[in-house]
């Protein structure tokens, strides 16, 4: 069988230490221990692209990790653990760290990046936007996709999984108030930050894998509900 964890919190754009977040790891822990006892074929650890050193430049799996984040500090110990699992028990596993993920909906249990900026239009008219946070937006079947690939064998034991579009926190916002027809305010900011490039090219080349969705198709396309 194959073992996939995310944690209760994984859609989330930011983690907060909350009930869920404190027991993320122990959460880990307990199912790594399953998985040796029940021999799992493959353990397939979502993590994220926080887990990296604030860097400019181009982010390759081989790029320092030094999260500065509470989201990429636990996805770090994460793989960690997951790590030494794999050398202690020889439990095959892969890890895919993936990007700024968005789901098809408005969803009040999670809160992705796409439900942050509607719930700012739809509670205040507006939202306040962050010319200078660089995101590469991920569909969650893109997410999906990507386990699917991961699931069998696989050259290398860890992944960078995001979208193939640069586009920052202000133009996403601009692009989710155009399809509501412009109805709301988006207000710029620019706090400074690392202008980086998650670079994709692995898992496309070793995974055979090219079509992912881009945020504009997807909601343009009436796969976004934006109620």
């Amino acid at each position: 069988e194959i073992v996939i964890f995310a944690g209760d919190v994984y859609l989330n754009e930011i983690w907060e230490q909350t009930k869920e977040t404190n027991t993320y790891l122990s959460e880990l822990l307990n199912v790594l221990n399953s998985s040796v006892l029940n021999y799992t074929e493959k353990f397939i650890y979502l993590s994220s692209q926080e887990v990296y050193c604030p860097q400019s430049g181009t982010l390759l799996e081989e790029s320092k990790t030094s999260p500065t984040t509470y989201k990429g500090l636990l996805c770090f110990q994460g793989e960690s653990m997951v790590r030494n699992f794999g050398d202690m028990y020889k439990l095959d596993y892969v890890i895919l760290r993936t990007s700024d993920i968005y789901g098809c909906s408005v969803n009040e249990d999670c809160k992705d990046f796409t439900t942050k900026i509607l719930n700012g239009f739809y509670s205040d008219g507006e939202f306040v936007a962050n010319k200078g946070k660089v995101m590469f937006p991920l569909y969650i079947k893109d997410v999906v996709e990507s386990i699917f690939r991961a699931k069998d064998v696989t050259p290398s034991d860890v992944y960078n999984v995001s979208g193939n579009e640069i586009t920052n926190e202000f133009e996403v916002a601009c692009l989710l108030n155009n399809a509501l027809e412009w109805k709301f305010n988006v207000k710029e900011t620019e706090k400074s930050e690392n202008v980086f490039n998650l670079d994709n090219s692995k898992i496309k080349r070793e995974l055979e894998w090219f079509q992912f969705h881009t945020l504009q198709d997807v909601i343009f396309d009436g796969e976004f509900n934006l109620k």
